[in-house]
């Protein structure tokens, strides 16, 4: 992660220095992506960029987690915002969300796609970032359980795991995509939304059994 002198660096200067990481390895895979056009293109001299960050991983480390505060502080919100929804509604915003955030920050989405692509750097930053992940997505089933509309019976940490699978293969799925209208996100949340609801939602025959 960055050294203290980045950190004390003037915002202006650390935006130019973040935002030429994001093209770099958006635009290349972490392998080819190239320190010395980074330092280039943000106007800093290479032995600037080594009293920042340690090397190409420890900015790519630092790019990540940026990104993922980012999105992680928007799902909280949008939770906040829908959280009155019947549950698999909120969900549904809550997919839908994730996916118009790729969408809307395509360099972003291409980081996240050339991360997936690369077994070792998928395994090692998944890993590092997935606590957090696994406890939103806990949070969010906990919320369903108490609505009365989740089965009680699921695996709550495995379905958990189920979830972040499916947000991260629906997002992956969707880079590949070179343009899609906000309607056809829906058509594919929805698509992803309707094995879940059916997958998880409580059956109606054991409401049923449980009145009697």
């Amino acid at each position: 992660m960055p050294k203290t002198t980045f950190l004390n660096l003037p915002d202006d200067k650390k935006q130019r220095i973040f935002q030429s990481a994001v093209a770099e390895f958006g635009d290349f895979p972490f392998e080819t992506a190239s320190i010395s056009r980074i330092v280039r293109n943000s106007g800093i001299s290479k032995g600037s960029f080594y009293q920042y960050f340690e090397d190409k991983k420890d900015l790519f480390r630092y790019v990540v987690s940026v990104v993922s505060d980012k999105k992680h502080y928007l799902m909280e919100k949008i939770l906040e915002q829908k959280k009155n929804l019947p549950f698999f509604s909120m969900l549904r915003e809550l997919f839908f969300e994730g996916c118009l955030f790729g969408k809307n920050n395509p360099e972003l989405a291409a980081i996240a796609d050339n991360l997936m692509k690369d077994p070792y750097l998928k395994e090692e930053f998944l890993n590092e970032n997935l606590q957090r992940v696994h406890e939103f997505a806990v949070k969010l089933l906990k919320i369903g359980l108490d609505k009365g509309e989740v089965d009680d019976g699921i695996d709550l940490y495995f379905t958990a795991g189920m979830l972040i699978s499916l947000n991260i293969g629906i997002a992956h799925c969707l880079s590949r995509e070179a343009k899609y209208s906000d309607l056809e996100l829906r058509s594919t949340v929805e698509k992803m939304m309707n094995f879940v609801e059916n997958g998880i939602k409580i059956k109606k025959y054991k409401k049923n059994k449980e009145r009697k």
